[in-house]
């Protein structure tokens, strides 16, 4: 679960996983230790930890795949205590990867481990069911992309080019593929061993030549090329009085392709003169203009939605196509008048009329957070803001606002996901120009991680 609450969410964002963490369970077997389908039977607190701040989970095993004994029922899994702490869910089978704590019973599997929901994953369990019965192979897949992914198991921004000439060599052999639709190619029943593996497609450019990759006795090995089209845009973007539009975020979206692929976005900031360019940009279709890819603008942009040249939708907004390394500038545009602000007062309180006075209190717009009030961070002093909360919108813009209360103090010891929030019903606000006051009534109490569902 995400909490948008300061060092909260600084401190979650300082966790750095390699790429690996997310490798498909066929990668992930040749480096974990233990490696089992179960789900939590129970948590405990950390026999080490007599603060009681940090819990373990005690598991079911259901499947034993690899290191751990004939006949094993359960095991306690550390989740790793502290930054990278692993978040396990109540009801939920997981796949776990994990490391065996020296001196310990304990298997630690963090958030850097790669152990996850088997719902989600099913290549991955039937994986895991072949290897468990000595027949799963050894094969060579991946992508091929655009563009250099973040992370190339999960990107959503990573542009896949089909039609890519992917070429295998080893073991006496040179094996070739072509990259599907969303970039994809494989090659199975190969033998263990060292490859070099390439790709090509004119007229676009490998970032490298080749790509080392050894191939492990049963499992896979995963490579992901990068063919860059290395296209350009740049332009201008004015205000409505003709002045610059400055330090404002431009969206260029590349549309999907016959529903084979999804959309893709591209962001960048404009400079003091209003001037933006983007580079290295995958070849295809785009749309060009302010908060376009959401479809709405968030409550930290004052200007509305805005497609290149000069409209409010997307039926009108002009396509710009781009060629490998083809490059178009002076694409300028100038953005309608911001909308005006508008004072909103949202009143929360409880069914007999009392209201929530000091812990988290976050104010949403739909999924988007706009406001936290109260202070749940340690050393910081209690507020008594008397479940007030005085939001700043827009007069042109519907709202969809609801309240989460946090009753149980963030700053107590304890999983976040098992701390009590209340949570109010949905109140519709529609576009108008005068100050108005929303009341919201917390109307049922639940689990942190029931919120996630």
């Amino acid at each position: 679960m995400a909490l948008l609450i300061g060092s909260s969410t600084a401190a979650a964002l300082a966790c750095s996983c390699s790429n690996e963490a997310l490798a498909p369970a066929c990668q992930r077997i040749s480096v974990a230790q233990v490696v089992f389908l179960g789900s939590i039977r129970s948590s405990e607190w950390d026999p080490k930890d007599p603060d009681h701040i940090f819990r373990n989970y005690r598991f079911n095993v259901e499947t034993a795949y690899k290191g751990l004994p004939l006949g094993t029922k359960e095991i306690v899994v550390d989740p790793g205590h502290g930054i990278c702490e692993r978040d396990y869910k109540q009801n939920t089978e997981y796949i776990i990867f994990g490391q065996k704590l020296q001196g310990s019973d304990l298997i630690r599997s963090d958030g850097c481990s790669g152990s996850r929901p088997v719902e989600h994953f099913p290549e991955d369990r039937r994986f895991l069911e072949a290897y468990r019965r000595h027949s799963a192979g050894s094969f060579v897949f991946g992508k091929v992309f655009q563009n250099r992914p973040y992370n190339p198991y999960y990107d959503p921004d990573a542009v896949p080019l089909k039609g890519a000439r992917v070429i295998l060599e080893g073991d006496g052999n040179r094996l070739i593929a072509l990259s599907d639709s969303r970039g994809g190619f494989r090659f199975e029943g190969i033998k263990p061993g060292n490859y070099v593996i390439s790709a090509n497609r004119d007229p676009f450019n490998p970032e490298h030549p080749s790509w080392k990759i050894a191939v492990p006795d049963e499992g896979c090995a995963t490579v992901f090329p990068v063919l860059q089209a290395q296209a350009a845009l740049s332009g201008t973007v004015k205000k409505s009085s003709g002045t610059p539009a400055v330090n404002t975020t431009i969206e260029l979206v590349r549309k999907a392709e016959r529903n084979t692929t999804p959309e893709h976005v591209f962001r960048t900031l404009t400079n003091r003169l209003g001037q933006f360019e983007f580079h290295d940009l995958p070849a295809g279709d785009y749309l060009l203009g302010n908060e376009i890819f959401a479809g709405q603008p968030s409550n930290s942009n004052p200007f509305p939605t805005y497609y290149y040249p000069n409209s409010r939708d997307r039926q009108h907004a002009a396509n710009i196509h781009l060629e490998p390394s083809q490059s178009i500038a002076n694409v300028d545009f100038t953005l309608p008048k911001p909308d005006a602000r508008r004072r909103i007062r949202i009143e929360v309180t409880w069914p007999d009329g009392t209201s929530p006075r000091k812990h988290l209190l976050q104010l949403m717009n739909g999924s988007e957070l706009l406001k936290n009030v109260g202070d749940p961070l340690p050393g910081q002093p209690d507020t008594n803001y008397r479940g007030i909360v005085i939001f700043d919108g827009y007069a042109e813009r519907a709202y969809d606002f609801h309240v989460k209360y946090w009753v149980d103090d963030l700053r107590t010891p304890g999983p976040v996901d098992l701390k009590r929030i209340a949570v109010s019903d949905h109140v519709r606000v529609q576009p108008g120009k005068h100050s108005i006051t929303v009341n919201l009534v917390l109307v049922k109490e639940e689990l942190a991680a029931a919120d996630e569902q």
